[in-house]
């Protein structure tokens, strides 16, 4: 009975405050093609997960929409494991390894795209030159990035708010309820 309001994560019936994952991804994606890029990866773990799932759709989505279709040997996700950097890096270096040379990713987060700058580093391919690189969330570390990273960034503090206030109207609906 006491009210809940999830952040970022939708469960059953209950009321949350989410990104928009998909479109996130997608405008990403669409950035990446606006440079002049046809061999985009991914790289995502925990795939498991609803919101980076729907990341994962809207990378394929906007490959769909530009008329390219998204290579699976492209697209390197682990469905389970931490998708932070320690991940990225390994992940990467297969990446980079493979016959099939991206001239630019879509991570799922930053974490993992500062994984792949990582591993790039290495093969002596320097990032935006030879490999753009586009994360997601704005974590801790990749502001300060070099070079700089490129995210689509979550406004976190916004969706408290917005969270707490959709809480406070519940609890105004329940203490209405309960006063009859």
């Amino acid at each position: 009975g006491v009210p809940i309001v999830l952040i970022d994560f939708e469960l059953d019936n209950h009321p949350s405050v989410v990104v928009d994952n998909q479109a996130g991804a997608r405008s990403a994606v669409e950035h990446l093609l606006g440079l002049g890029h046809e061999r985009i990866a991914f790289i995502g773990a925990d795939m498991d997960h609803p919101a980076l799932q729907a990341r994962l759709d809207g990378y394929r989505l906007a490959m769909s929409v530009s008329g390219l279709t998204a290579d699976p040997s492209m697209i390197i996700a682990a469905e389970t494991g931490n998708p932070d950097r320690h991940t990225g890096k390994a992940l990467g270096a297969d990446l980079l390894e493979s016959n099939q040379q991206p001239t630019a990713v879509f991570c799922v987060n930053d974490a993992l795209a500062l994984g792949l700058l990582d591993a790039a580093a290495p093969k002596g391919l320097a990032v935006p030159d030879d490999l753009s690189i586009v994360g997601f969330d704005v974590v801790a570390g990749s502001r300060g990035s070099a070079p700089p990273l490129t995210t689509v960034r979550v406004f976190k503090e916004q969706l408290g708010e917005l969270a707490l206030r959709y809480l406070g109207e519940l609890m105004g609906e329940s203490a209405d309820s309960g006063a009859r």
